[in-house]
């Protein structure tokens, strides 16, 4: 999948997803969505910061 910004992903068993974001410049993170069995909703976005760096974030939406 492909996201420009953000990404709102829906799971049933959090834990069994494996979710890696790949940055510019072959950066990497891995990002853990949850515990076993627990069903997540969560949104994924870069958040630009008052100095102009960029930082992920992983948001629960109700």
């Amino acid at each position: 999948m492909t996201a420009n910004n953000s990404a709102k992903l829906w799971t049933s068993n959090a834990a069994a997803c494996k979710l890696t974001i790949q940055a510019s410049g072959g950066q990497s993170a891995d990002v853990e969505l949850g515990s076993p069995g627990e069903v997540a909703v969560k949104q994924i976005r870069w958040v630009q910061a008052d100095d102009g760096t960029w930082s992920l974030g992983v948001y629960n939406v109700n």
